[in-house]
């Protein structure tokens, strides 16, 4: 573990150096050694570098690998950590007009649809409408949706409500559907630190493993 007085040299010295920094408040999907998929913010980049703010513990040096909401997955090296913060540097350059893709999800960048990063689930979750309701198994989820897989006899229709135990109850419209399965966009977006505490608790997040 470093002490405060290595640690702050180091982010500070790191900052200076990553130079043409943009700041910037992106949420994307991180993967580390050891550890479930995990929600992060990306606060600035660079072409050589990013600061990020997490829920996980890193240590420096580990790598890392972070996904855009375009789908391009970025593979850095630790330089420090203080405070739910850590300052990543890239193994190879990026283009940092790339990185800060449009919000508008109807926008396509070199033919991929930004979208919410996905985090794999297996948790058992309830589905009404109205006095109606079925249990489904709810397989990935992100801030804006989910992808559900259940019986075939149960039908789903907008204006249905799920709730997923340790989350808020929410409305949500049918994307997509096929055999047993179901992609859907919730009426409310998950708050960032209410998805990401819930996708830290393996009890939750796996209850069906």
């Amino acid at each position: 573990m470093q002490s405060d007085e290595t640690v702050r040299p180091q982010a500070a010295e790191w900052r200076q150096r990553s130079e043409r920094s943009v700041s910037t408040l992106l949420i994307a999907r991180l993967e580390h050694q050891g550890s479930a998929d995990q929600p992060c913010r990306i606060r600035n980049v660079s072409a050589s570098g990013m600061m990020i703010e997490f829920s996980l513990t890193l240590a420096q040096g580990e790598t890392v690998s972070v996904e855009l909401r375009n789908g391009d997955r970025l593979e850095g090296s630790v330089v420090w950590t203080e405070g739910g913060r850590a300052g990543i540097q890239l193994h190879a350059p990026v283009d940092v007009a790339t990185i800060l893709v449009p919000a508008n999800r109807h926008v396509a960048v070199r033919g991929k649809i930004p979208r919410a990063p996905r985090f794999a689930t297996r948790s058992m979750v309830r589905v009404s409408n109205g006095s109606q309701g079925f249990n489904a198994m709810l397989l990935d989820v992100s801030q804006s949706g989910g992808h559900l897989q259940l019986d075939p006899a149960h039908p789903v229709a907008d204006c249905s409500v799920i709730t997923i135990p340790g989350l808020s109850p929410r409305p949500f419209t049918v994307r997509w559907q096929g055999e047993g399965e179901v992609g859907i966009a919730f009426g409310t977006m998950i708050p960032y630190a209410e998805l990401a505490d819930w996708l830290a608790n393996d009890g939750k997040r796996f209850s069906c493993h």
